[in-house]
Formats: C-alpha cells, sequence, structure tokens
C-alpha cells in the first residue's frame, strides 16, 4: 500500500473570484519556491525540480519535484502554472511520496496552498498528521505566519487524541 496525498482545486464562481484565485495561488507557487529551496540547500535529496518563468506566463511556469536515489523517489509533485490551467479542469491531483525524503517538501507546498488558497483547494492524504508535521514546520518558517494542518488532517489528529497543542503553534506575523 502506498502513501499517497489527493488535492482538489475549486473552480472559481466568476471572474472577481478568478481573479483573487489567481493572485492568491501565484503567491502560493513563490512561497513553494521558497520552502523547497531551503530544504534543498538544507538537506538536499530533491530532484527534477523547477520553478522557472516561461514567455507569455506570470510568475513561475509551475513546479515540478521529486526525491533523488538517495532519499528515494516516487511519483512526481506538479503545480501548474497558471490556477485557471486547473481549475478549467477536474481540479483533481495527486502525489505518492511512499514517505520518502521529498513527502517533507510535497506536505508543506500542501500547507502552504492551504493557507493561501482557503477553501479554493481541498487536501486529504493517506497519512496521519504526524506524516505531516516536518512539513507544517516548513511552512511556518517559509511564511513566517500561523499555518495549520489541512482540516481533514487535524481532524484526524483529533479523532486519534494527537496533542493539537502542537498543531496549533505557530510563529507570530
Amino acid at each position: 500500500m502506498g502513501y499517497t496525498h489527493y488535492w482538489t482545486f475549486r473552480a472559481p464562481v466568476n471572474s472577481i473570484e478568478a481573479a483573487k484565485a489567481e493572485r492568491l495561488y501565484q503567491l502560493a507557487l513563490i512561497d513553494c519556491v521558497k520552502a523547497i529551496r531551503s530544504l534543498s540547500q538544507k538537506e538536499g535529496g530533491l530532484s527534477g525540480y523547477s520553478a522557472h518563468e516561461k514567455a507569455g506566463l506570470p510568475k513561475y511556469g509551475g513546479i515540478k519535484l521529486n526525491g533523488s536515489e538517495r532519499t528515494g523517489i516516487g511519483e512526481e509533485f506538479n503545480l501548474r502554472a497558471l490556477y485557471s490551467d486547473i481549475s478549467n479542469g477536474t481540479g483533481r491531483d495527486f502525489c505518492k511520496t511512499n514517505r520518502h525524503g521529498y513527502d517533507k517538501a510535497v506536505t508543506a507546498c500542501l500547507c502552504i496552498l492551504k493557507y493561501r488558497l482557503k477553501d479554493l483547494i481541498e487536501i486529504t492524504s493517506d497519512g496521519t498528521a504526524d506524516d505531516w508535521l516536518e512539513g507544517l514546520d516548513v511552512a511556518r518558517t517559509t511564511l513566517r505566519r500561523k499555518v495549520q494542518l489541512p482540516c481533514t488532517i487535524r481532524e484526524h489528529a483529533s479523532r486519534i487524541g494527537l496533542k493539537l497543542a502542537y498543531l496549533n503553534k505557530g510563529v507570530s506575523a
């Protein structure tokens, strides 16, 4: 049995919400790049990473990330360049990391996406809250904000009795 994270982007209901979603998504991409770069510099073990500008596209050309032979390779984690590219389709995606070293970067990015996009993204996982704590710390350090675990992960933590005091701590703004 694998270990997989799942996420679904909600389609905006109107052009105003679409513009806001795009702006927030671009901020999330920039934050994810910061988190990935920080992890890569500190720990190494990431490959296939890219977040570059492409002609005609705002900000980053998306993110592609995987582990390495040293830390383990799973499925590639992808975030497209534009929110509209995602939300116009099914908006669903997943990444099976099998708990390899790059899982910390993936969970950090998913925490960042949830923080920025709020109800525009739904995130679930085969993992428990314990599996997300390192990624949560990376997200909090990157944003210097009180980032929370996605609700579905927090609810699971509550059901298994994990102390929510740790999950609720954060970095002050």
